[in-house]
This record gives structure tokens, C-alpha cells and sequence, in this order.
């Protein structure tokens, strides 16, 4: 029995040694009623868990956990709540079920794996890893006192240390638990913190689940209940060297050590690398994983660790986000490419490791040749020049070398490749799949979809050789070209930096004794599609940023997000065709309507009626007067799920497409647009003409993201002239 019944989280947090319980009564509820309204609303709208304020300001220097319980959205308490949640959730579905089959280990060390529970050998539920944001650690032990308290086993990392997100989930699949827990807001400011989940086969929790989940946090507040807290410490818990496990079964499997001969000899010739870990845990991570994949390598000497040690201000940078161009500015990342001119590549991690910004050195002449192909060149003090990649671009070219590495393996049928994706990426990747016969697999947006269909592909045990996974706002994960375990698992599901990285300095160490940089084989792979991609995204804040991400003003925020997307929806109703024939630049009176078709490569997992259900998008479509195809169709039964516009041509070859969506916890619509254009005569202002007409349709000529910035649709006519080097 407990031995404590206090009323104050707090009081719990300082006396860890003894057991609780926080009673959530009618005095619970009205205590929190802002914290709790908030909950119920991100619960709505938000999956795999929540992220939110922890503090007002991103300039933080310090964060007692009584503070923290002044914020209006994730405080200490909110998360004990959600705790409770999830140690109902892994009670429910608890035994060989919930794990698909596969045994679920219980009990610190326990050989026998057994599923039943006995007070000797207790269900051990999820591992528990956090970050090194503000309160990440005090919100994991939180988390693990409460799986405690409710009779369940809680794994966790060593000597007390942070872990990668990707680690977290690894765990979970790898020792056969119910799931896995991070504290992490991944990319957000330092005022942010999150609680964010993964599943038994090591991929995020699908919407399916969280909705489990959110049923059972509305049900605690509605009915009440307990939040039962275990004391620490506990025989129920268990620590090992968790980053250890990963480098040593995963990666150890990805990148056999022959594989990593290149790497090895770009480190004896002197060659330089750059991982920048953001303040992060990926630094930490990233110098155990060298350590045990090339023992006596001397890496030290060639790869410098940047920013590597955890800091939970981040260093100041108040967008800590590595996909985006400027984050490897703030973050120092580009300073030290440019006094290092022998470094083939750089590579930046987030917060938890798990999203990924790189940098190349380029020559000056090869400039005006990189942007051709759709490159973000910059020029920088002293006459250097670096490209800095998108997440679609260096996906895929990673894919590509995978592929390769792949292709040249005895005994590995070429029919078997799959490279899986969302429908927000890149045609690279399609045109990838295109030329080598790969199977291509598109989702909804969201990691959580590709790691489902991965996992499921595997379950075929066929021989498949899962080369990617990739979306396009900046995560992605390869794996090896066989199972890593018995069960048959290849890849993990979910997203790493680090593995990553790797896989991008073996590659460029490979270029330099190739006489050859990353440049010339990103160029080589693109002149095989026959034509040149040009991407972007748009991220509107709505009516702007201060207004969008101020919590007392967001009934006006959601209110115009709205507005926009009923405007965006109304695109896709039949009376309404004419004006979106007209937006793509046809006449109505010359299109014809086809009949609708399924897209059998595109899964969607929904709810409709109560039952989650994976789907497949139904295409409208209409004929062009130059024989080509304009279609669309809606990307979830949600107005937020959004809506993909394609054009291709005559031959069935995409010319351009747009997909409009908007976040489900922000006031922010996204727009990813992109062109398809000869090899030999690109244009790539057609990026913005092309796109124009729909933005300003949606209204975005309306707002700005601050009032010294232009509209964004002014603003996005500018950011691809300035990235292409176009007038």
C-alpha cells in the first residue's frame, strides 16, 4: 500500500523514496482546469504523444520543477497524468498479443521471457529515455515511478545518462517490452518539452494507438481516478548501457566493419569530418558508437564532435531545428567548414538526435553547376562556398549509395528493394525507384506511417531489403541488408542522425579515394533521372508567428487556420472544379473529368466510423488538352489531413504537384511545392509561378510571418529566387 496520500505533485517529486498515490478528484480537476483543457485539446489534435511549454521564454537559464507547475500546458503534473495513461494502456494490452507474437521480457535479466506476471517477475512495460532539454530527466523519472507504481517493469539507460530518441525506440523491439517513452520536444525551442511514444516494434505510435491512449487520459479526467507513484529506488527498474546495445546490435549490423574500410582510411590520410550535435545527446551518442565500430581508428584525430555537450539552453539558438539552412549558421557548424577546407562533410544533429541538417565545401566554380540541379548554395567569408542539402535531397542520394552497396552484395534479388516515403517527399525519390526497379511505398505524412509499413513488410520474411526510410522535414533511417535478430527484423522504424551520419562519411571517405566528392555523386545520381527537381516547403504562420504561437491568442490563430483550410477543402467539391482548373492554369471549358481511381501505392491509416482502417487515397482526375493529367486527392477524412495537386504529362511523368496541410497542434498550413524541368533549359522561377495562383486563392498574400517580413507569398517568390540565383 502506499505509504504517502499528499495532494501536491511536488511534495511526491521531493520524497522519492516512498510510495504514492495523487488522488484526481473534482479538487484535481478544477486545481488544473487550464493545464487539463489544454490537454484534451493537443489530445484532439496531436499523436505519438504531446509536446508543450514548460516556461514562457526560450531564454531560459534554469527551470525548478515549481516553476514548471506555473505553466499553462506541460507541467509536472500534466505529465504524471499521462504517465497513468500509459501504464492502463500497457496493462490492457498486455501478454504475447500486444507484442504481435513475439515474447514479451519481464523481470530485470529474467532468460525465461515469460508473459504472466508474478510479484517475482513483473511485466516490464516500456523503456524510458529522455533528452537534455529542461526537466527531460525529471520527467522521466516521473514516468518511471508511476510504471512502477503501477506494478510494471521500466528499462532504462545507464549511469543515469540521456538517450537518443532512436535508441528509446530500439529498445523496445529489441528487448521485447510494450513500448518505449521519450522526453524530448526533438527541434523545438528550450521552453518546449514533450512525452513522445513508440510501439513494441520500435516505431512511433501509430494514430491507432494514441487514440487508445487519449481515451484513457479523457476517461482519468472525466471519472477520476489515482496516479500511483512507485518509490526509487526499485527491483522493478533496470538500467544497462542502452546507446551500447543500439551501436553494438544495430549499427554494428548496418555497418559491418569492412564496410567501414573507407572511413578508416579517410581518418589515416588526415581527412576531416564535422558532427555537430546541437547541445544535444547526439554527441555523447555519436563518440560511443565510433568508439565500437572503429576501435584503434584514432577517430578522434578526423571527426570532431561539435557542440557535443548537453546543454538544455541549446546554446541560445531559439529554433533549434537542423533541417533548416540557418540552424548550421547559429549553431557554428558552417564557421568550422570554413576554417577546415579539408572537410569532406558536416552533419547536425537535433535535440534528440533524430532529424538532420548537412554542409559540403564546394569550389566556387562549381556553384552555378549545383544550382542548376535544385542545390542551396551559400557563399561565406573568405570566398567559401557550401551546399547545404535538403532532407529530400540527401535522402536519397544516402538511399542511392545503399542501393548500390546493395546491388553489388551476391545473392540479392534486386525485385526485393523497397524505399518508403510520404506523399510531402520529393519526385527524387520516385525517379530513384523508377530507374532501379525499387519498389516505392508512400504514406501519409508522419515517421510513425513508415515504420508501421516497414514492420510490416518485414513480417512477409521474404528477403526484402528495406533501403530507407525517409519524409521530408528532416528524418530518416537505413538499416542493414539482413535481419539484425532472429525474429527476421531488418530496419529499425524509427528516425537517427547518427546512423546517418555514418552512412555520409563512409560515403564521402569513399568519394575522396574515388578522386570524387559528394557533390560529383549527388550530380551523378540526378542527370540519371533525365530531368531536374525543384522543391520547397512553406510554412505559414497564422495570421503570424506572435499571434500563432501565443497560447492566450489561440482561439484567433485556429480560427484563420480554419478559414483556410475550408477554402482548401471547397477546392475538391465537383461545383467547384472550374476554379481549380483555372488555379493550375487551364481553361475549364478544355478539361475533361475521367473517372476516379485508387492509388494502390499510397496507404493511409484512418478512422471512419469508429475503426481505424488503412486505406488507399481515391484520385479525381481530369483530362488535359495537351493529353497530360491533372488529379488530386484528399490525404485523410480531417480538413488538416490536407490535399495532394498533381500534373503530369502526356507520357504519365509528373511535372508538378503541391500538397497543402496544416499542422495539427500549431496555427501553421504547409505548402510543398515542386517542379519537374528539362535537364537542358530548367526554369526554376517556375517553382513560384506555377504555385501562385493557389497560394494567393488560400489567402497567404493576407498574412506574414512578422510585420518587417513581406506576405509569404512575396516571401516565397523571393526565397526561390535567392536560392536559385534567378531573377
Amino acid at each position: 500500500m502506499p505509504d504517502a496520500n499528499p495532494t501536491d505533485l511536488t511534495a511526491i517529486l521531493n520524497d522519492p523514496g516512498r510510495d504514492a498515490t495523487l488522488q484526481v478528484d473534482d479538487a484535481f480537476v478544477e486545481k488544473h482546469r487550464g493545464n487539463l483543457d489544454w490537454l484534451l485539446d493537443r489530445l484532439s489534435k496531436s499523436t505519438a504523444g504531446v509536446r508543450g511549454l514548460i516556461a514562457a521564454t526560450p531564454k531560459l537559464k534554469s527551470l525548478p520543477l515549481e516553476e514548471a507547475e506555473k505553466t499553462p500546458q506541460l507541467s509536472p503534473t500534466i505529465v504524471a497524468m499521462i504517465a497513468q495513461a500509459y501504464a492502463e494502456h500497457y496493462w490492457e494490452t498486455g501478454g504475447s498479443e500486444a507484442a504481435g507474437g513475439r515474447r514479451l521480457e519481464v523481470g530485470a535479466g529474467d532468460p525465461e521471457h515469460l508473459n504472466a506476471r508474478t510479484p517475482e517477475r513483473p511485466v516490464s512495460a516500456a523503456f524510458v529515455g529522455f533528452d537534455a532539454r529542461f526537466l527531460s530527466r525529471e520527467f522521466g523519472e516521473i514516468f518511471t515511478r508511476v510504471l512502477a507504481g503501477n506494478g510494471l517493469g521500466v528499462v532504462r539507460d545507464h549511469r543515469g545518462e540521456p538517450t537518443p530518441t532512436p535508441v528509446t525506440s530500439f529498445m523496445a523491439v529489441c528487448r521485447g517490452l510494450r513500448g518505449g517513452i521519450q522526453i524530448t520536444a526533438s527541434h523545438n525551442p528550450p521552453n518546449h518539452n514533450g512525452v513522445k511514444s513508440s510501439t513494441w516494434y520500435g516505431g512511433v505510435d501509430t494514430d491507432d494507438i494514441s487514440d487508445q491512449i487519449a481515451d484513457r487520459l479523457r476517461a482519468l479526467i472525466l471519472d477520476g481516478g489515482e496516479i500511483r507513484f512507485g518509490a526509487l529506488p526499485s527491483p522493478l527498474v533496470e538500467e544497462l548501457d542502452a546507446k551500447g546495445r543500439y551501436g553494438e546490435v544495430y549499427l554494428g549490423a548496418t555497418f559491418p566493419t569492412e564496410e567501414l574500410e573507407p572511413l578508416r582510411q579517410a581518418i589515416a590520410a588526415g581527412d576531416a569530418f564535422l558532427f555537430d550535435g546541437l547541445h544535444g545527446v547526439g554527441g555523447m551518442a555519436m563518440r560511443r558508437y565510433l568508439d565500437l565500430l572503429l576501435p584503434g581508428s584514432g577517430w578522434e584525430r578526423s571527426i570532431q564532435l561539435l557542440n557535443a555537450e548537453p546543454d538544455p539552453s541549446i546554446g541560445g539558438i531559439e529554433k533549434p531545428d537542423p533541417s533548416d539552412p540557418n540552424t548550421l549558421v547559429v549553431s557554428g557548424a558552417i564557421e568550422w567548414l570554413a576554417e577546415h577546407p579539408q572537410a569532406l562533410v558536416s552533419v547536425t544533429a537535433d535535440m534528440d538526435a533524430d532529424r538532420i541538417g548537412t554542409a559540403v565545401l564546394i569550389p566556387a566554380s562549381e556553384a552555378a553547376r549545383a544550382r542548376k540541379f535544385g542545390l542551396f548554395v551559400s557563399a561565406f567569408e573568405g570566398g567559401v562556398h557550401a551546399v547545404r542539402f535538403t532532407p529530400n535531397q540527401i535522402f536519397t542520394l544516402i538511399a542511392y549509395d545503399r542501393l548500390l552497396a546493395a546491388k553489388r552484395r551476391a545473392g540479392t534479388d534486386a525485385g526485393h528493394f523497397h524505399l518508403l516515403t510520404t506523399i510531402a517527399t520529393s519526385v527524387l525519390a520516385e525517379q530513384l525507384a523508377a530507374a532501379y526497379g525499387v519498389q516505392l511505398h508512400l504514406t501519409a505524412v508522419g515517421f510513425k506511417n513508415l515504420g508501421r509499413l516497414a514492420w510490416e513488410i518485414d513480417q512477409r520474411r521474404q528477403g526484402d531489403v528495406i533501403l530507407a526510410l525517409m519524409e521530408e522535414s528532416g528524418g530518416a533511417q537505413i538499416g542493414p541488408f539482413k535481419p539484425w535478430d532472429a525474429e527476421g527484423d531488418t530496419i529499425h522504424r524509427d528516425k537517427d542522425t547518427c546512423a546517418l551520419a555514418l552512412a555520409l562519411f563512409n560515403l564521402a571517405a569513399r568519394m575522396k579515394l574515388e578522386g570524387r566528392t559528394v557533390l560529383d555523386f549527388y550530380l551523378e545520381m540526378a542527370e540519371q533521372f533525365g530531368s531536374l527537381a525543384y522543391y520547397e516547403r512553406l510554412d505559414s504562420y497564422l495570421p503570424n508567428r506572435e499571434v500563432a504561437e501565443d497560447p492566450a491568442r489561440m482561439d484567433e490563430a485556429n480560427r484563420v487556420k480554419a478559414e483556410m483550410l475550408d477554402r482548401l477543402v471547397a477546392l475538391t467539391e465537383p461545383e467547384n472544379s472550374g476554379t481549380l482548373i483555372g488555379l493550375f492554369g487551364y481553361e475549364p471549358a478544355a478539361v475533361t473529368a475521367e473517372p476516379s481511381a485508387e492509388l494502390d501505392e499510397i496507404s493511409l491509416l484512418v478512422k471512419l466510423e469508429g475503426e481505424w482502417k488503412t486505406i488507399h487515397p481515391l484520385a479525381h482526375r481530369f483530362r488535359l488538352p495537351d493529353d497530360g493529367r491533372l488529379e488530386f486527392y484528399r490525404a485523410g477524412p480531417f480538413p488538416h489531413d490536407g490535399v495532394r495537386f498533381s500534373v503530369y504529362d502526356a507520357g504519365g511523368k509528373i511535372r508538378h504537384w503541391c500538397l497543402v496541410r496544416a499542422s495539427g497542434t500549431e496555427a501553421v498550413v504547409r505548402a510543398y511545392m515542386e517542379i519537374v524541368e528539362p535537364l537542358a533549359s530548367p526554369d526554376p522561377m517556375r517553382l513560384a509561378e506555377q504555385f501562385e495562383p493557389l497560394l494567393r486563392y488560400l489567402g497567404l498574400d493576407r498574412y506574414h510571418i512578422d510585420s518587417k517580413s513581406p506576405d509569404y507569398v512575396t516571401a516565397f517568390r523571393q526565397t526561390v529566387t535567392g536560392k536559385y540565383g534567378t531573377a
